[in-house]
């Protein structure tokens, strides 16, 4: 629906985006991380399916922390909410 309204949408599941924002530390890795920040609608599939270790944390929190207010969110899990934090590890990043 979002795409027939001509938002902008972009689907990734949470491995592939942290395999792609841990990898890239560079200019690719800014390309990389603001084609998930500029995007109207961002949908995250497999959403802390396993534990991420603190930098794949850190980069999550960035990513979302550079869409608030900017664009939507949509996390797909199989899990609640409530078992999330577990899965984020870092006290102040979950």
């Amino acid at each position: 629906a979002a795409c027939n309204a001509f938002y902008t949408v972009r689907y990734t599941r949470l491995p592939e985006l942290l395999d792609e924002l841990t990898v890239f530390k560079d200019e690719e890795w800014l390309k990389q991380r603001k084609k998930y920040i500029k995007c109207d609608l961002l949908i995250i599939d497999d959403w802390l399916l396993e534990q991420v270790k603190p930098n794949e944390a850190r980069e999550i929190m960035e990513v979302i922390e550079a869409r608030d207010r900017t664009g939507s969110l949509i996390l797909c899990s199989q899990f609640p909410p409530s078992a999330w934090h577990a899965n984020l590890g870092n006290g102040a990043i979950a």
